[in-house]
């Protein structure tokens, strides 16, 4: 019984290491940056308008909740951020209260997407799952600051 136990608990132990520091890999191409938000796609129509801005905090991703800005015209909102299902799922939380049009868009781009594209300098994700959208596939594309 031994002799399968520990092969299987280090077995077990490396799969959780290697999702996790995939979750790491890909927070660490974000945190600390700024992004220019290039489109904002829902069901192929792209958002008319001024676009945002996106600044992702510095984050130890296991230790803290991760916060990032959404700003435009002088206008900010607050989200928290994290990468979960080794960094192919990344999720927006809203965390800003108000009727601007910048904590209005926070709210509606809240929800859980699927990462297309983290490459350096480039960051990618779509959902069919946003509070403001629902059912309808929201792409975002945006390109370091």
């Amino acid at each position: 019984m031994k002799k399968l136990f520990y092969p299987l608990f280090i077995l077990a132990a490396m799969v959780v290491f290697i999702g996790c520091s995939r979750d790491k890999r890909n927070a660490n191409k974000i945190d600390g940056k700024t992004f220019n938000v290039e489109s904002i796609s829902i069901d192929g129509s792209n958002m008319a308008g001024a676009l945002p801005t996106i600044a992702f905090e510095d984050c130890r991703i296991y230790k803290e909740t991760c916060i990032g800005s959404m700003a435009r015209a002088g206008e900010n909102a607050a989200f928290a951020w994290q990468f979960r299902e080794k960094g192919d799922v990344f999720e927006i939380s809203n965390q800003s209260e108000g009727a601007n049009e910048i904590t209005k868009l926070a709210i509606s781009l809240s929800g859980i997407y699927n990462v297309e594209e983290n490459k350096r300098g480039n960051f990618r994700i779509s959902s069919s799952n946003t509070v403001g959208n629902p059912g309808k596939n929201v792409t975002i594309t945006m390109s370091e600051n």
